[in-house]
């Protein structure tokens, strides 16, 4: 029998949308292309160099590519 407590649905899709948001902006900075995301209530548009300074340590770490 399997003892690890089961994840719930939420928390699966959760995970599941996290990691394509790393992949699409993974892909983006790939491409040298800008992407827009939300943050702190607004609409901000990262150019890949900001894509890098930002969230480069979310590729390494995941392996997202």
């Amino acid at each position: 029998m399997n003892n690890k407590p089961e994840k719930k649905l939420s928390e699966i899709i959760n995970e599941s949308v996290q990691e394509f948001v790393i992949k699409a902006v993974d892909r983006h900075h790939k491409l040298g292309v800008s992407v827009a995301i939300w943050k702190d209530g607004k609409t901000v548009i990262l150019s890949p160099q900001k894509i890098d300074e930002n969230y480069h340590n979310l590729f390494s770490k995941n392996n997202y590519s």
